[in-house]
């Protein structure tokens, strides 16, 4: 009978670290999901602080279609410091339901991707919503990407790539 009691001691004792186990998965699971965004334009602005000043010298559209496949569309048009850079996504040929992000080439630095983990971009022909996308920093250092407007977003767009402008 101690035998079994001890038995049964053990599995009340293993059930509650079960339940917090199972709890702790739901969690990370429900942490990494993230946004979904449908989009048919983006948008890019050239931030800098003050001191700090670059430009990029073209752009990548890049997409991954729904069977998984990515592509990217080389777009050359130059963008200056504070200057907003629009992709009319409608005009292009990235495939309808597919992942859209946007990658450029720093002037003397480094190839900078704006996918990120959190939020996801797909283009939806007419979905009449826009992803603004900015950088910050200088050539070489805190040159990433960053999602949203930024401090120096500006409404007007330089270039129209995309659609033939």
């Amino acid at each position: 009978m101690k035998v079994f009691s001890r038995l049964m001691g053990g599995f009340f004792c293993i059930r509650p670290m079960l339940y917090l186990s199972a709890i702790g998965l739901l969690v990370t699971s429900s942490v990494a999901v993230g946004k979904t965004i449908y989009i048919d334009e983006i948008r890019y602005t050239n931030c800098s602080d003050g001191t700090s000043v670059y430009d990029v010298s073209s752009f990548w559209v890049k997409s991954k279609r729904p069977n998984g496949t990515t592509k990217e569309d080389y777009v050359y048009k130059p963008t200056m410091q504070t200057q907003t850079t629009c992709f009319n996504l409608d005009k292009s040929n990235v495939d309808e339901g597919a992942e859209v992000w946007l990658s450029y080439l720093i002037s003397l630095g480094d190839k900078e991707g704006c996918r990120k983990d959190n939020t996801k971009y797909y283009y939806k022909e007419g979905a009449n919503n826009i992803a603004y996308y900015h950088s910050e920093g200088s050539t070489l250092q805190n040159n990433r990407c960053r999602i949203g407007m930024g401090k120096c977003f500006r409404d007007a767009c330089k270039f129209r790539p995309l659609d033939g402008d």
